[in-house]
């Protein structure tokens, strides 16, 4: 994609786990769902309990990948 690569340490993307600011890593890389809380299906609580954390476990085991075609990574996670 035409998105910009920014990688975000553990540090960085902790801070952000709140209805406020909410992102949540997913196979390496990291979305902010912050405007989608409101949309989400099985309601804010579901992922904001993952923000500031990975949430591939969960995700892959309720989702499928096809999902995340709508939203754009805002970087991937430090290495």
């Amino acid at each position: 994609g035409g998105w910009e690569t920014k990688a975000f340490g553990w540090e960085e993307i902790g801070k952000h786990a709140s209805e406020e600011s909410c992102w949540v890593v997913l196979h390496g890389k990291v979305y902010d769902f912050t405007s989608f809380l409101d949309e989400h299906p099985a309601g804010v609580e579901a992922i904001v309990r993952y923000g500031g954390k990975d949430g591939t476990e969960i995700f892959d085991a309720i989702h499928s990948m096809t999902m995340l075609e709508d939203f754009t990574p805002i970087g991937t996670l430090k290495a």
